[in-house]
């Protein structure tokens, strides 16, 4: 999360190997590549492990949801039979809450299809239907109205490792006699209503100005300031860190707009925060935040670690074909 221009997508570009893709930027990013402590290669790793969701949305206006999300399975899985190609498509139609509009054309500029929020929603599950472990997305909520973008975020949340598990959890007190309910909160729609059989996922997305439903559906959060990044841990201790920077714990307001207010600089100055880096990556949090990811690990639904020689996905050549 940043204001504009902090390199929100740049960073997202950067750590989903697509740097060389976005193109025309002339930069390059090196370093070595650890999931869950081994040293993997970037092109293998990205090719069958993640996927990635761009701003503007890339979808074919002449199809239907349900269309467009079986073309890219048959893509990804050439060999896969009529039946469980199908069984696919509609579990991920059903992960995204697309039931009503799957078989309405995605419509364009020219003629009126589905809603914006449908659409997003529409190229997440054509993202997701290859069960990638990781899902990167660029700004999912640009362009929709603040109730549109809280279903969104929502439904996205419904695709995490922490929702499924707390999800299955739910499910078990309720089967042992708990009446407590799940709720889809202040956004409408529950959209964690999955099939037990599909493992969760890890979710990072870009984000420029959440509304304070959403600020409460983060985990974590990597704050941007030109460039810098300010800030790097749990959400809801986000505040605690700034206190400790000498910023007065806000009070009735959303905190996604405070911590934006105060990272936000005027053109050719540095924001306050960025002045106080040297102050900010030498506290006792920082090192604290730091030592916390040194051991963090990308786990599915079940707290099984990914499996990340998985093959999962046809290769360029067969999908050409």
């Amino acid at each position: 999360m940043g204001p504009s221009g902090a390199g929100k997508t740049t960073f997202l570009n950067g750590i989903s190997s697509r740097m060389a893709i976005a193109g025309g930027s002339g930069m390059k990013c090196s370093g070595i590549l650890r999931v869950n402590g081994q040293i993997v290669s970037p092109e293998y790793f990205y090719s069958k492990q993640v996927s990635f969701v761009p701003q503007d949305t890339c979808l074919f206006s002449e199809l239907t949801p349900r269309e467009a999300i079986r073309f890219s399975a048959s893509l990804i899985f050439p060999n896969l039979n009529s039946e469980k190609l199908e069984a696919r498509v509609q579990r991920t139609i059903t992960a995204l809450s697309l039931n009503k509009c799957a078989d309405t054309q995605i419509g364009g500029e020219i003629f009126r299809g589905i809603s914006g929020g449908e659409k997003k929603r529409t190229a997440i599950a054509v993202a997701i239907v290859n069960e990638p472990s990781i899902l990167f997305l660029d700004e999912p909520t640009t362009g929709l109205d603040a109730e549109t973008a809280c279903m969104v975020v929502r439904s996205i949340q419904g695709l995490s490792s922490d929702s499924r598990r707390m999800k299955r959890a739910q499910r078990n007190q309720s089967s042992a006699g708990d009446p407590q309910q799940t709720s889809g909160g202040n956004c409408g729609t529950d959209y964690t209503d999955y099939d037990d059989d599909e493992d969760g996922r890890l979710i990072i997305m870009t984000l420029h100005q959440p509304s304070s439903e959403i600020w409460e559906m983060l985990d974590h959060l990597v704050l941007l300031s030109q460039g810098h990044i300010i800030y790097n841990g749990p959400a809801h201790q986000a505040i605690d860190f700034f206190v400790s920077c000498g910023y007065t714990r806000p009070l009735h307001i959303n905190l996604a707009d405070y911590f934006l207010d105060i990272t936000q600089c005027q053109e050719g100055e540095d924001s306050l925060m960025v002045r106080m880096l040297p102050v900010s990556t030498t506290g006792p949090m920082h090192v604290r935040l730091h030592n916390t990811l040194q051991f963090m690990e990308i786990r599915n639904a079940d707290g099984e670690l990914i499996d990340i020689k998985e093959h999962n996905m046809a290769s360029k050549r067969t999908q050409d074909k």
